[in-house]
């Protein structure tokens, strides 16, 4: 942990946050369960914490981010505003048997989620739902192009490259 993430104040959050922690502090001031990022994903997320921002205007409506993690090979980011969650299930079913390293054929995916009340939530919902789908096609780790992978088990989105290294898990880098 460094010095400036013990400033902010949240054991939880990943020191590459840092830099819109500082610039957006009610961002990361709420409860939160974990707040990771991978490096791939870091210039849209940052993007993304500016436009959310814009549209939230003078009142931050208690907007924070509860858990920004890595689910399927994909960025999860969830929020809350105002009281209210935009937590979400979903669940991705992969075709077997996978050859280890080969692109993910199609799959079962199912995705639940609540309504959206209200036209600023539903904004923010298009924003983070725009900026994950940037990072569909981003290696995780360097955030070169890169495709949806079966590794070790796992789903990861890598470049080549990063699919090739030895022992590669995005996840623990």
């Amino acid at each position: 942990m460094t010095e400036q993430n013990n400033e902010i104040k949240n054991p939880h959050m990943d020191p590459l946050l840092v830099p819109q922690a500082l610039a957006y502090p009610y961002m990361f001031a709420g409860r939160s369960l974990e707040l990771v990022m991978l490096d791939g994903w870091h210039a849209p997320f940052a993007k993304l914490c500016d436009d959310i921002d814009a549209a939230l205007g003078e009142n931050k409506h208690g907007f924070y981010w509860v858990q920004l993690k890595e689910k399927f090979g994909q960025p999860r980011w969830y929020w809350e505003m105002e009281g209210e969650s935009d937590l979400f299930m979903d669940m991705q079913v992969v075709p077997t048997p996978q050859t280890q390293g080969q692109p993910v054929r199609a799959s079962s995916h199912i995705t639940y989620r609540r309504e959206t009340p209200g036209e600023l939530r539903g904004r923010i919902r298009q924003l983070v739902d725009a900026a994950t789908a940037e990072c569909d096609g981003r290696c995780m780790v360097c955030g070169e192009s890169g495709s949806r992978k079966s590794l070790h088990g796992w789903l990861q989105t890598l470049c080549d490259q990063h699919a090739r290294e030895p022992g590669s898990d995005a996840a623990n880098r």
